[in-house]
């Protein structure tokens, strides 16, 4: 009789124990797609170059979508953006855009190449050829 009542009480105790919820799951800084960029072919010393892009996610679990500039080395540039991924199980079909404008000030004459992670297969490279401008 004790046996039967042990092994009931843990049969009980897992059924009541076990969550069937959707699992949770979330990420950071996870990279996303730029669908639209410009970048100028040409610029000014002491001028701002402006740079203008959007960037997607497929669904609404995702949020908080940036852009990433940073200078890799001397007049080389990476350039991507990265949202933060959240859900608990079912997203909304929506998609979450983001736009940008970058402006930097180049301070040498040169060609500077800028790196673009457009999606995880196709990768950019552009050249805004920097001059000291007419006198």
């Amino acid at each position: 009789m004790k046996y039967l009542f042990v092994v009931s009480s843990v049969i009980l105790m897992t059924l009541v124990s076990c969550k069937m919820d959707a699992p949770y799951l979330a990420y950071s800084n996870v990279a996303v797609d730029i669908t639209e960029k410009f970048i100028p072919e040409s610029g000014i010393i002491n001028q701002p170059v402006t740079i203008t892009a959007v960037c997607s996610a497929p669904n609404g679990c995702w949020k908080q979508l940036r852009f990433v500039f940073t200078e890799k080395d001397n007049l080389k540039y990476d350039f991507y953006a990265v949202g933060s991924y959240e859900s608990y199980g079912i997203c909304p079909e929506v998609m979450v855009t983001k736009d940008t404008l970058i402006t930097f000030t180049p301070d040498v004459a040169g060609k500077y190449v800028i790196t673009t992670r457009m999606t995880p297969e196709i990768i950019d490279r552009d050249t805004i050829v920097v001059t000291a401008g007419t006198r």
